[in-house]
């Protein structure tokens, strides 16, 4: 006997104290924010932004840093610098956190998961900065995700979630961008868009690397 699917909503989100309590929720005044609710249906998940999925389904929950949604292969990381320099074009890069030190590496990604950050994480920035989707904050990316696993990366709702079957692999690399502003330039207008002060100098030097 098959066993029976249980679906859940992932990545939906609650702004306000009256829909908050209404899905069982505690709404948290000094934050702002709606902990412990439950969505149980499918059109309400989608009313309030959510993903309708099979629990079995549902890797990870996070923050979605970065919007858009891809299907790649897994490289787990984590700041190793021997283990950055065989990442290939177009894999999900997956660490504890990413600093600007890592872009040239972050530059080649489909997608970025970290354990560590939220919408302000350098991950976040980065996902911006190459329109590739980003996922920050999922506690434990490092340790339940491995190389060579296939994942899709929902940056918009914060979900990582397994390939549904028929879902195809992106094999090719995502087309890079028109030429336009250099890398360090882009940098410096996305960490002014979300008030991130970058380190004194920092632009000139990424321009020299350039």
């Amino acid at each position: 006997m098959a066993k029976e699917k249980v679906m859940v909503c992932g990545g939906f989100t609650i702004n306000n104290e009256k829909d908050c309590v209404a899905f069982g929720g505690e709404w948290n005044s000094d934050k702002n924010v709606c902990v412990g609710s439950t969505i149980k249906n499918e059109n309400d998940c989608v009313a309030f932004g959510g993903r309708w999925v099979d629990e079995e389904d549902l890797l990870l929950v996070g923050v979605g840093a970065s919007e858009g949604e891809v299907v790649a292969t897994v490289r787990v990381v984590d700041g190793d610098e021997t283990k950055m320099a065989k990442v290939a074009s177009g894999e999900v890069l997956v660490g504890e956190r990413f600093t600007p030190k890592h872009n040239q590496y972050l530059a080649k990604a489909a997608a970025i998961i970290t354990d560590t950050g939220g919408k302000l994480s350098h991950g976040g920035v980065a996902g911006k900065m190459y329109n590739i989707p980003a996922v920050a904050g999922t506690v434990d990316a490092t340790k339940q995700l491995k190389d060579g696993q296939k994942v899709v990366v929902d940056g918009k709702r914060g979900l990582v979630l397994k390939v549904p079957s028929g879902m195809e692999m992106e094999e090719k690399p995502k087309p890079k961008p028109a030429a336009g502003p250099s890398l360090a330039d882009r940098m410096a207008a996305v960490a002014a868009k979300n008030k991130i002060e970058l380190p004194p100098g920092f632009t000139e030097k990424q321009k020299e690397k350039e």
